[in-house]
């Protein structure tokens, strides 16, 4: 596969003519892309590759680079990027790097390298549009990966089906597929009786899911990342069908949550969470790539 590198040397010489003089933005994408392009050649994905790149993002004009701005179609941003600590940077970075290259090379290799974000901005504004209600966005996730709506109970419990239900527009029925299925969901009795998002079913299988869309924590948004946590922790004694549960967490929270070091909120959190899926392997924590991942790998 050509290399990040080897396209802007392409770029250079398309049109034979020397390339201008760069301004201290335009210095600042090359610098991202050679760094980007060594992560290409790098299998092993070493640390000085990204020591590099961070190094690149410290730069005046870093926060208007191709690479930064394509970070708020994964939920990150570089404010949030900029508090971390030079640890967390590099594990951050080595998920967005990743990120960056599988959705945006194969469109660069096709149609060439540019100084403009419009790629960028065009796929944001559409995440923030679909993104707007989680459920809408679950919705489109779910649909692609080949899951159809579900109109009644026959629906979620065939055992060929791929199907899901939004359940603020069909309380009704989620609240009768509990019941025929002897699912007690006390994670609803908990907090006040509150409905989760979305159910999904898949052959025998079924998922009982919430979506938080956070950029940090503090105040309320701790109390909406405790609801999810305590969620991963539930699990049914007899139910007739096998049930699990996701927590989906949007935004930039999500990184910062499995990059916290220390012993504050985050840290305490991430640890609840590893314990929650090591007790009950059948449930979920994901962001919004997770959750597609999640479905391919369930879906019959």
């Amino acid at each position: 596969m050509k290399s990040l590198l080897i396209c802007l040397e392409d770029f250079d010489h398309a049109t034979g003519m020397s390339r201008p003089p760069m301004c201290s933005r335009e210095k600042t994408e090359d610098r991202h892309l050679a760094c980007l392009a060594e992560v290409c050649f790098s299998k092993k994905m070493k640390a000085p590759v990204y020591e590099k790149l961070k190094d690149a993002l410290e730069v005046k004009g870093a926060n208007f680079s191709e690479f930064s701005s394509f970070w708020a179609v994964v939920d990150m941003n570089y404010s949030a990027y900029k508090k971390l600590s030079d640890n967390e940077k590099l594990k951050v970075l080595k998920t967005l790097a990743t990120h960056y290259l599988d959705l945006r090379h194969p469109v660069y290799l096709q149609y060439g390298f540019s100084d403009t974000t419009l790629q960028v901005r065009a796929d944001q504004s559409s995440h923030k549009k679909n993104g707007s209600s989680g459920i809408v966005q679950m919705e489109k996730i779910l649909r692609e990966v080949g899951f159809r709506s579900a109109y009644s109970v026959d629906d979620l419990n065939k055992p060929c089906g791929n199907v899901f239900l939004a359940v603020d527009r069909n309380k009704h029925l989620f609240k009768t597929f509990l019941i025929e299925n002897k699912i007690v969901f006390r994670w609803s009795t908990k907090h006040q009786n509150k409905l989760p998002d979305m159910l999904i079913c898949a052959g025998t299988h079924a998922w009982i899911v919430e979506h938080k869309h956070m950029k940090e924590s503090g105040g309320g948004q701790d109390k909406q990342l405790t609801e999810l946590v305590e969620l991963i922790t539930e699990s049914e004694s007899t139910p007739k069908c096998k049930i699990g549960y996701v927590a989906f967490l949007d935004g930039a929270l999500f990184y910062q949550l499995f990059n916290a070091t220390g012993n504050g909120k985050l840290s305490t959190a991430r640890g609840d969470i590893n314990v929650a899926l090591e007790e009950h392997p059948e449930n979920y924590f994901v962001n919004s790539i997770g959750f597609k991942k999640f479905l391919e790998k369930v879906r019959v």
